[in-house]
């Protein structure tokens, strides 16, 4: 249940400025082209792509909770710099820095739910899960659309930012995951 409702607030808060934020900031923010748009969303394959594997190699040890709340607190703060940064080229190293979380967020919160979702009740979490991104993400494109029209799309990021990361520090602060899922009684097969 925590999971799902800081997945649903995080979701809330960071898709849309990912989504429609990047584009409308690379335009009006940086006087980017299109092109420059281009680099900026290569830059995040990237990034995702070198986090991935190095997650793959070296993160069997780490406690998939910990490490969810750990990277939403660090997707958050990786959009604050771009408050100030003014050039492209400082726009695509905040990117690279900030890609690498989101294999974290995604990767680690599949591998939170294996370890705590009975294995016949998976199927219905994860679907849950699709939604409340895929929802969260459908509002939050409208209303980063909305709020871009009285709002600089650099103190959008900033602000979006500080609440992306507020949510990684809700959990951590959460009693059931402040120890870890290696605490938690493993999930049973099924229900």
């Amino acid at each position: 249940w925590w999971i799902w409702l800081i997945t649903l607030v995080n979701n809330f808060f960071i898709m849309g400025p990912a989504f429609v934020g990047i584009p409308f900031y690379v335009k009006t923010y940086l006087g980017g082209t299109g092109s420059d748009f281009a680099l900026v969303e290569g830059t995040y394959a990237g990034g995702m792509i070198v986090a991935t594997w190095v997650l793959s190699r070296y993160g069997r040890g780490l406690d998939p909770a910990r490490l969810l709340f750990a990277a939403l607190i660090w997707d958050g703060l990786t959009y604050v710099p771009l408050l100030w940064v003014t050039t492209v080229p400082g726009t695509l190293l905040v990117i690279v820095v900030h890609s690498v979380g989101i294999p974290c967020i995604t990767i680690s919160r599949i591998t939170a739910l294996h370890a705590i979702v009975p294995q016949g009740l998976q199927g219905r979490v994860f679907s849950y899960f699709h939604l409340a991104v895929a929802g969260m993400t459908a509002l939050s494109i409208g209303v980063v659309g909305i709020v871009l029209t009285v709002l600089p799309a650099n103190w959008l990021f900033a602000a979006i930012g500080v609440a992306c990361a507020g949510t990684g520090l809700w959990g951590l602060a959460l009693p059931t995951f402040r120890r870890g899922l290696g605490a938690l009684p493993s999930a049973p097969a099924s229900r």
